[in-house]
């Protein structure tokens, strides 16, 4: 019966559960003897015959019962152990050796409708709203709440939950400091005669770009992961395959707009009077003021990256002096003496010690006869390095593939 079989499965899932648990509870045989009696007794039961079910059906339940109250004494004497395992060692458990498929059930679809949610926000804003006008608001209660912030002798941090962070460490340390709501998430300007666009800290990269590509332009340095924000990159750092010779994300900055640790806003920028704090912002962690706003510079970009693949199949002194090449590391600054071309993206995969791929990308209006279009970030899609991978693998000399930007 249906019933029986969830309890086989419950079981089965019992038994697994002895290879992780804690140490402690491996000491007392009696609670896992009892765990795995108890359904033990159920199944058997069932199998008693009709005949003789009467009185040894009787001596089972006693039997049952005097095992679920030993159960019961086990398990509240060893409570705390066991509330730790349910709350914290099951939980790690599951998210460690089955994290695929709480991904796919519940990450995937979570971090979909969390986007979509952004999205629909932001487009909202900028279609009804006045963004700056409500970004000095913002900014207004932030410096309030920073004035008159409980214990002014903690530190300053951003109220900005744990989960929404890329990064896996804990943020245990917010609970004891001053954390300050910053609900800063909009495009504030975007200024294509100058190039320039203005963005609170919390803006993601993805936001950005769907922002700016339609429009015909992209910011230098574009991190590859969508969920990386503004106010992190600047306060971090960021790189990408553009770096060579655009620098890290932070030296796109124009302009900063931050809030002291006494609630003064000031404006820096890298040749007024807070240019050793514009300067200091960039790896600081947010350990010196609160971003309020950045001002970051534009590109222009094309529709499509022609991408051009060289693998290395037996080298690993050929990829490494190709990537040198194409980074422009023996170029002097007088000019290209070497004739070496530098484009626009550079980036390489290794598979091996000695094997990898080398990828060379420019920014193109259309695509010539023969490219291929590969738009990326469909989810249909293979992950890029197995796209790579094959191209690799089924044909060694030189190949073109024309991505969608």
């Amino acid at each position: 019966p249906p019933f029986f079989l969830v309890i086989r499965y419950v079981d089965s899932l019992w038994r697994k559960a002895l290879v992780w648990y804690p140490r402690k509870a491996r000491g007392h045989p009696s609670l896992c003897e009892l765990g795995l009696l108890l359904p033990a007794i159920v199944e058997n039961s069932m199998m008693i015959p009709s005949n003789h079910r009467n009185g040894e059906s009787a001596l089972v339940m006693a039997g049952g019962t005097v095992a679920a109250a030993a159960a019961a004494v086990v398990l509240y004497r060893k409570r705390d152990t066991v509330q730790k395992s349910l709350c914290k060692d099951l939980p790690m458990y599951i998210l460690t050796n089955h994290r695929s498929a709480v991904v796919t059930v519940f990450g995937l679809p979570l971090s979909l409708l969390f986007d979509t949610i952004l999205r629909v926000r932001s487009n909202y804003m900028t279609m009804f709203h006045s963004a700056p006008h409500l970004h000095d608001e913002r900014v207004a209660k932030i410096q309030e709440a920073v004035k008159n912030r409980p214990d002014k002798e903690s530190p300053l941090c951003t109220a900005r939950p744990g989960w929404m962070s890329i990064s896996l460490s804990y943020r245990n340390y917010k609970q004891k400091w001053n954390a300050i709501e910053m609900p800063l998430y909009d495009i504030l300007d975007i200024d294509l005669e100058e190039r320039v666009v203005r963005v609170e800290p919390f803006v993601s990269i993805g936001q950005l770009t769907h922002a700016l590509n339609p429009k015909g332009y992209t910011l230098p340095v574009v991190p590859e992961m969508d969920d990386l924000t503004v106010g992190g990159l600047i306060n971090g750092t960021g790189i990408e395959s553009s770096s060579h010779h655009a620098g890290l994300f932070h030296e796109l900055l124009l302009e900063l707009e931050l809030l002291l640790g006494d609630g003064t806003v000031v404006i820096a920028t890298a040749t007024n009077e807070y240019s050793d704090l514009f300067h200091a912002i960039p790896w600081s962690y947010g350990t010196l003021a609160l971003l309020l706003s950045a001002k970051l510079k534009l590109l222009p970009c094309s529709k499509y990256v022609k991408v051009t693949y060289t693998p290395h199949v037996d080298s690993q002194e050929g990829y490494v002096e190709h990537m040198r090449q194409l980074s422009g590391e023996y170029n002097t600054t007088e000019g290209n003496t070497n004739g070496n071309k530098v484009p626009m993206f550079v980036e390489g995969l290794a598979y091996s010690l000695n094997s990898a791929v080398v990828m060379e990308g420019e920014f193109v209006d259309s695509i010539p006869k023969g490219g291929q279009i590969n738009c990326l970030s469909l989810w249909w899609k293979p992950w890029f390095y197995k796209h790579v991978e094959k191209n690799f693998k089924v044909r060694c000399n030189k190949s073109r593939i024309y991505s969608s930007t």
